[in-house]
């Protein structure tokens, strides 16, 4: 582990106490402040408190350690100086001549406006298009954080850069030792942001219209507390709610995937008993074919699991399993032959050559915009750009058919612009 000093700590929040009040000596630039005042949390800038043996602590960060009113907060000032190089992109691959386009528009606007969006359809390769502006941010000496709500996005995306640059980057979530080094390029889940004030020159939010980050002003009021005051955020999505649509100066758009080929159109099928899904099931197995089934809760993934009375190698993943990013992996590595999931894996990660089934498609947890986001797991290698995806479902409904509709439309825009 690296020492500690004010270019590990600079811009970090820390509570007061013996492991921490031992590096004041090492003439580092702080402020110390209660940790609550004026009912606000000064680590969160949350307002929801509640009383343990006469002391008031805050509600919202309480997964992070409790604090109240009579802890103490560090907050470490001072700006972290980065050596320069000429280049940091390492990147071996080739933009499509549209995903180099929208890469172009991105680059040479992202001094202009403060606030861009990256509508970018699943498999569209964001990452690869986000290259090239944050070669050119790094160059120009700025701190880049790229947060997702997920930790499953965030294990995805940190192999990918760490082969992409040539740069030291930091991974931090809830489920990895946050080791205290200040990078140029971090990459975390959004909530690791609650450690950071004025930190970061540029914040880039992954999957920004996701559970639980859209509409949690909680959350929004952490990512700018983290940003510097004249920072830059770039959002991400393939399907923004409209009224996100209004918060943005700059949107780029790109209709179709890395690989030219349309996203794959969902059938919709009518299921009222679980025979007809383990019938599928066993006609994939046959033609090995490899496949993710989604389900709308927990308890249905589980009550479905227990009913597969044929040898099948398959595993169950969801919020609740602490093994969660290994099965991920042994799933990618192909090691699994089917995955039985929640809407936990609807987004941000990519498997080779998967089908795709979704149970009980009609279910209030399926949305539109999660039904969009669970077919864009499948078809994402051209090779494979034509995987199956079927929704089950009781009452066919409107998120179906839109669901459906949109990636219809998505495949005709991209159509033309192909």
């Amino acid at each position: 582990m690296t020492d500690f000093n004010i270019s590990n700590l600079a811009n970090r929040v820390m509570v007061l106490n013996a492991n921490t009040e031992k590096y004041l000596v090492r003439n580092c630039e702080y402020q110390i402040v209660p940790a609550i005042e004026k009912h606000q949390c000064n680590r969160c800038l949350g307002k929801e408190f509640s009383e343990v043996k006469g002391k008031i602590y805050c509600r919202s960060c309480l997964n992070f350690g409790r604090i109240d009113e009579e802890d103490k907060l560090i907050k470490f000032t001072g700006e972290v100086n980065f050596s320069k190089q000429s280049n940091y992109l390492n990147w071996q691959g080739q933009l499509s001549t549209l995903q180099q386009k929208v890469s172009n528009e991105l680059s040479n606007s992202i001094f202009e406006y403060q606030k861009h969006l990256l509508w970018a359809v699943t498999g569209a390769g964001k990452t690869e298009i986000l290259f090239q502006t944050i070669n050119k941010l790094l160059k120009s000496g700025q701190r880049i954080i790229i947060v997702s709500p997920r930790i499953d996005v965030c294990e995805e995306l940190y192999p990918r850069f760490k082969e992409a640059f040539t740069l030291d980057i930091s991974l931090m979530h809830g489920q990895k030792e946050d080791r205290l080094i200040a990078t140029q390029l971090t990459i975390a889940t959004v909530h690791q942001l609650l450690k950071f004030e004025k930190a970061f020159d540029v914040i880039i939010v992954d999957e920004v219209d996701s559970y639980p980050l859209f509409g949690n002003a909680w959350l929004e009021k952490i990512i700018n507390k983290a940003l510097k005051p004249q920072g830059r955020m770039i959002y991400l999505s393939a399907t923004p709610p409209k009224q996100f649509l209004r918060k943005v100066e700059k949107i780029y758009y790109l209709p179709l995937r890395f690989h030219g080929q349309p996203l794959p159109v969902p059938k919709s099928k009518m299921c009222f008993n679980q025979a007809t899904i383990f019938k599928q099931m066993k006609l994939l197995q046959k033609k090995q074919q490899r496949f993710l089934l989604f389900f709308p809760s927990i308890i249905a993934m589980k009550e479905f699991a227990a009913k597969i009375n044929w040898k099948l190698n398959f595993e169950c993943v969801s919020s609740e399993d602490r093994q969660r990013l290994e099965i991920v992996e042994r799933f990618r590595a192909e090691k699994i032959f089917a995955l039985l999931t929640t809407t936990i894996l609807e987004r941000g990660v990519t498997f080779n050559n998967v089908d795709v089934l979704v149970y009980n498609a009609d279910h209030k947890n399926f949305s539109k915009e999660v039904l969009i986001q669970i077919a864009g797991r499948a078809g994402r290698q051209k090779e494979h750009f034509d995987n199956q995806v079927i929704f089950y479902y009781r009452n066919y409904n409107c998120q179906i058919r839109h669901a459906i509709q949109e990636i219809k439309s998505l495949n005709k825009l991209g159509e033309k612009l192909s």
